[in-house]
């Protein structure tokens, strides 16, 4: 199962979805729908990277190494985009890793072909046009079976993602008791992969903080007091 968000345009093409999950327990196969906004046609590369340290300061992204028997792989890897129309790319994750995993899946312009004919027939499209985009959808892997976790890491000044999924961190408080209404909370809105971290407010550092965050396949908002390092 591809689970997926909303569409993005690009230029003069659609991409759909920008960013999505091949989730636990699910087929390891998803599909990106690639749509012309164009009069013409136009010739696109397709290439895979796996995002290192992803939502971190540090993110950076290397080969896909298919020889090591996992990584996901994109199919076609070059295709043509006829005037107004859609291809389907199906992306294959050839493993399930230990850990989440966060690739990143790019559609660039790719210049035509030795043998594509010099003046197309009546009727046909025009191969030689210029295509002004390049753009990468965010596809992440789980593990065959989810294990969130959170602490607080050996000085007490950041988050750590103890578990094996990603987990998208909310807000940070302080609280003086279990109700929500007596919490201070500091917005984060950010993503914490398995195996990094994100910084502890300041102010909450000398606290107990407790986090709102979310995690693939749990509808709803989770709720839990941040264990902290002796």
């Amino acid at each position: 199962m591809l689970t997926t968000m909303p569409t993005t345009a690009i230029a003069n093409v659609t991409v759909s979805p920008i960013a999505s999950v091949i989730a636990s327990g699910q087929q390891q196969v998803g599909v990106i729908r690639i749509t012309s906004q164009s009069t013409q046609a136009q010739y696109v590369d397709v290439s895979v990277r796996r995002i290192v340290e992803p939502a971190t300061l540090t993110e950076h992204e290397v080969a896909v190494n298919i020889e090591q028997g996992d990584g996901l792989v994109a199919s076609p890897a070059k295709f043509v985009l006829a005037a107004g129309a859609t291809r389907l790319v199906r992306v294959v994750a050839l493993g399930r890793p230990s850990v989440e995993a966060a690739y990143r899946v790019y559609f660039r312009p790719a210049t035509a072909p030795d043998d594509a004919p010099a003046t197309p027939a009546p009727g046909e499209f025009e191969h030689d046009v210029n295509v002004n985009f390049v753009w990468g959808a965010l596809v992440r892997v789980e593990p065959a079976k989810r294990v969130p976790g959170l602490a607080a890491t050996e000085d007490n000044t950041g988050l750590r993602n103890t578990g094996n999924v990603r987990a998208h961190v909310l807000a940070m408080g302080r609280c003086t008791g279990a109700a929500e209404n007596t919490c201070q909370w500091h917005d984060v809105g950010r993503s914490v992969y398995p195996g990094m971290t994100h910084p502890i407010p300041d102010a909450l550092r000398d606290a107990q903080v407790r986090i709102r965050y979310r995690v693939d396949g749990v509808t709803s908002e989770q709720v839990m007091d941040l264990p902290r390092a002796p």
